[in-house]
């Protein structure tokens, strides 16, 4: 019977132990941090560079300057009126570009900051009329908003699609057309 609480009190003992390994491990999982890898496996940096970790501060820094960039270009948008313009220019809308705060879904929204109508339009026409050209108006003017933004983040764009390329290895990307 002092045999069982004696084994119980080693096998107790051994789980506090310290485990060691006696093997490096060495494989697909290996980060090679410092572009140690094997270059003919593929393990080393796009181009024989240092790679690992280099290459990932090199792309850190990019994504930050892509991201101020975002931003410089949002906060201009903020700052234009774009103006919409109903088919009889009877009703005239300014539209704000609001940057969305959801980065999940960063579609930008809209605001009408104002509508100007026609007198003699606005005292003659119906509600649904009035109502039909201020949408109109809306409208419109949501799509020069969203045709200037388009402009502006192109060139975001590309070196956006450049920095893709960098971390596949492959070649930058063709310029736009009309560059």
């Amino acid at each position: 019977m002092k045999i069982v609480p004696l084994f119980l009190l080693a096998a107790s003992a051994s789980a506090f132990s310290p485990v060691t390994f006696t093997k490096y491990r060495t494989g697909s999982s290996a980060l090679n941090l410092f572009g140690s890898g094997d270059k003919k496996d593929g393990g080393g940096a796009p181009g024989g560079g240092a790679g690992g970790m280099l290459q990932q501060v090199a792309m850190l820094k990019k994504a930050q300057e892509l991201a101020s960039k975002k931003a410089a270009i949002d906060s201009e948008l903020k700052k234009i009126d774009f103006v919409g313009s109903s088919a009889d220019e009877k009703v005239k809308c300014i539209v704000n570009y609001i940057t969305s705060s959801n980065p999940q879904e960063p579609q930008p929204e809209f605001q009408a900051k104002s509508f100007e109508f026609d007198d003699e339009f606005f005292e003659s026409s119906s509600p649904d009329a009035i109502a039909e050209a201020s949408k109109e108006a809306y409208e419109l003017g949501t799509q020069e908003a969203l045709k200037a933004a388009e402009e502006k983040f192109n060139d975001l764009k590309q070196d956006v699609a450049e920095m893709m390329s960098f971390t596949t290895g492959g070649a930058p990307p063709p310029p736009a057309e009309g560059e």
